[in-house]
């Protein structure tokens, strides 16, 4: 299964709202900063196994990508986390 340019700009939202620069989410999710700029530009031609470091990379840091509800919704939503271990809060 691919993925849609949809999709690659929810990427690009979740780390605008994370507050990530594209070469801090390079580094979490071990890709390089080109491969950001690729995927945020909605380059099809990424694989899917990059996209999902990237997406893991954002989950982690406390993005929740919420499940399309109808073909026009799509979303995403931020937990709030522990700042000293990076997990969610209970």
């Amino acid at each position: 299964m691919g993925h849609s340019s949809d999709e690659l700009a929810l990427l690009r939202a979740a780390r605008v709202l994370l507050g990530l620069r594209q070469d801090e989410l390079a580094d979490r999710a071990g890709v390089s900063r080109q491969m950001i700029v690729r995927i945020e530009n909605g380059d099809l031609g990424v694989s899917l196994r990059t996209v999902e470091k990237v997406r893991t990379a954002l989950e982690i840091g406390g993005i929740q990508f919420v499940p399309e509800t109808d073909s026009r919704t799509r979303a995403i939503g931020l937990t709030k986390r522990d700042s000293r271990r990076g997990l969610p809060e209970k």
